[in-house]
């Protein structure tokens, strides 16, 4: 399992290895054509919780948002509900993005005036079970906000579960 999760302790020194569950994707996508998920092979039988952050490789895909004893759903980022705290280092600031749908992220548009240039780099900001420095995605275009993850829903077959611990049911 090292192997899949190298370079993983650079940038969430932190957190527990042995609390990162590998899991296949079973599923890709919803009986609602308006959300954007995926449906996990590992549940709560392996330790997985309702919020608990899942990974490909150092990229934030979604967070788990239903549970069973060996299979979880996963709201993705790109999902219309869903939204991330985020920092670009580039600018130095904070913002909030947005699922988009079809795979889009975007900056919330409140937030949009702040001077960002194309291929900046968007970070998680360590909030609730997320662990700070994950990417989101880049910027694509200035004016729109467009942020592109780095992988695509069709084609996530392995990714990692980060386990949020004994308290994570609380």
């Amino acid at each position: 399992m090292l192997h899949e999760v190298s370079g993983f302790e650079q940038f969430a020194p932190d957190f527990p290895i042995d609390r990162i569950l590998p899991a296949r994707v079973l599923l890709r996508g919803d009986s609602n054509p308006l959300r954007e998920s995926i449906t996990l092979e590992v549940g709560s039988d392996e330790g997985v919780r309702i919020g608990d952050p899942v990974l490909l490789d150092l990229s934030l895909v979604g967070l788990i948002q239903e549970v069973s004893p060996t299979r979880s759903s996963v709201r993705l980022v790109t999902d219309p509900a869903s939204r991330i705290r985020a920092f670009c280092p580039q600018s130095e600031s904070e913002v909030s993005i947005e699922g988009r749908g079809s795979g889009r992220l975007s900056i919330s548009l409140k937030e949009a005036l702040v001077p960002y240039r194309a291929g900046a780099e968007m970070l998680t900001v360590e909030e609730d079970k997320i662990p700070p420095r994950l990417l989101l995605g880049t910027l694509v275009s200035e004016s729109s906000g467009e942020v592109s993850p780095l992988w695509s829903a069709s084609k996530l077959a392995i990714v990692k579960v980060l386990l949020g611990g004994e308290d994570a049911g609380e």
